[in-house]
């Protein structure tokens, strides 16, 4: 179908993703992402850029306070960079970020 976007936002399903930043790291002794069995995975800003490519048009986006009263804020689980070429052009629909503080 042909996408019509004349409703009200609240109207329309859209594929969202939940920590988009994270790189799986595989344990050779299981097919277990090692970041479900040990608490940590790595940060990857190509993540954001895997999860667009597959459909998601919501990602998340995990904020820390800096360290040590730092000047910027903390983004994903070990900090990544964040420019204008995190969301790529993948499609005319429309692309949300929400943004999670966490403490």
């Amino acid at each position: 179908g042909v996408n019509n976007m004349n409703r009200p936002l609240n109207h329309y399903w859209i594929n969202t993703s939940h920590d988009s930043y994270l790189a799986p790291l595989y344990s050779c002794y299981t097919q277990v992402p090692m970041h479900k069995l040990m608490g940590h995975s790595q940060t990857d800003l190509d993540m954001y850029h895997v999860a667009l490519y597959r459909g998601a048009r919501c990602l998340e986006l995990d904020v820390w306070d800096p360290p040590y009263d730092g000047p910027e804020p903390v983004v994903g689980r070990r900090g990544m960079g964040v420019d204008n070429g995190v969301i790529p052009p993948t499609s005319s629909s429309p692309r949300r970020m929400t943004m999670s503080k966490s403490v």
